[in-house]
């Protein structure tokens, strides 16, 4: 696979570059495209009829992009690698609709791994779709034409190696055990170029996060949340919410990371909360459940430093990058011996 322009400038991966990219495509300086394929463009993109592109802007109101007609505007939150925080989505709404009133507005939420927006007014659209709508215009083979077929180029070397990484994980093992090394650590240690690809461009998690989103959509997860800490990925299933427990309310859960599987409780208000809350029953149980390593196989507790949770874990390097399906019904018998833990281990003992 031949590296394309935009891979040597090491841009893949930048969330703003992209946004410009997709501003100047619909800019009145790309001579490639007529007006009317760009109206197209967005027609077949995100599926909004009769609209006429007047202006497109990046960075506006923390928005990424803002493209406008007369009697409409477009936002489009760009989230490549990173996830959504601190409801950040509802704000953006409001602050459109703030300054632009009754002006029909229509938000889009795009993704990576076609990531959920969890918020109404905004529409989940994938990079996916988006090359799909780029490999369907007839490009002018002019200066401009060059870097836009370019630009499809490197998203098609993106959409390559993501379904080849589907296919067999275990070819692309770097992506589960390269998330949290630095960019000169990689560069250190011996790759396959679509290896290379991953690590250059620093898509580690970002595709660990798809491997489990694959797995979460393949077991039908009617509540779940896919999230990071020190670049590695974790898949994390809420089974009791809101529990009270002396006054205090908590969470009891299930997650993995890294071939580690986790059955937790944790204060519902987590952030504000410390390790003394830990109710007395809450270690007693765990340990109790832990004893049963033949029923259940965890091997380890994990005592709250500052905050108020508590766990127990079992690890097993050897479903790192298995293939999904393999991994789904793994990740499946777990969650099922996480809620036996928790049902029957623990809240009915505390009730």
């Amino acid at each position: 696979m031949n590296r394309t322009f935009f891979e040597y400038l090491g841009i893949a991966d930048m969330e703003k570059i992209h946004s410009q990219i997709l501003q100047w495509i619909l800019s009145n300086d790309n001579k490639s495209l007529t007006s009317d394929q760009k109206n197209d463009f967005i027609s077949d993109f995100l599926n909004i009829q009769n609209f006429q592109v007047l202006e497109t802007i990046t960075e506006y109101e923390k928005i990424d992009i803002l493209i406008k007609s007369e009697n409409r505007i477009i936002c489009i939150e760009n989230k490549l690698k990173s996830s959504q925080h601190s409801n950040q989505l509802d704000r953006y709404t409001r602050s459109i609709k703030k300054k632009y009133g009754e002006i029909k507005t229509c938000f889009f939420f795009l993704t990576f791994i076609e990531e959920d927006s969890n918020d109404s007014n905004w529409k989940n659209v994938s990079y996916n779709k988006l090359l799909n709508a780029l490999q369907k215009l007839k490009i002018e083979k002019n200066t401009d034409g060059l870097i836009l077929i370019e630009y499809i180029r490197t998203l098609e070397n993106f959409s390559t190696i993501i379904n080849e990484f589907l296919e067999k994980p275990s070819d692309f093992i770097n992506v589960f055990y390269d998330g949290s090394k630095t960019k000169h650590q990689k560069k250190k240690e011996h790759k396959n170029s679509k290896q290379q690809f991953i690590s250059e461009n620093q898509l580690e998690t970002i595709f660990q996060k798809l491997y489990l989103k694959k797995v979460a959509d393949l077991l039908k997860l009617p509540d779940y949340y896919i999230i990071e800490t020190h670049g590695n990925a974790i898949l994390g299933v809420p089974i009791i919410k809101n529990f009270d427990i002396d006054g205090i309310n908590f969470n009891f859960g299930f997650d993995y990371q890294k071939g580690t599987f986790k059955t937790f409780c944790t204060a519902t208000e987590y952030k504000n909360s410390v390790c003394s809350q830990i109710p007395e029953k809450i270690p007693i149980l765990l340990k109790k459940a832990l004893s049963k390593k033949e029923q259940y196989g965890y091997k380890r507790i994990n005592k709250p430093r500052t905050k108020a949770q508590y766990s127990i874990t079992k690890g097993n390097k050897k479903n790192i990058g298995i293939d999904i399906e393999t991994f789904s019904e793994l990740f499946n018998s777990e969650l099922n011996l996480s809620k036996t833990i928790i049902y029957e281990e623990i809240i009915k003992n505390i009730c």
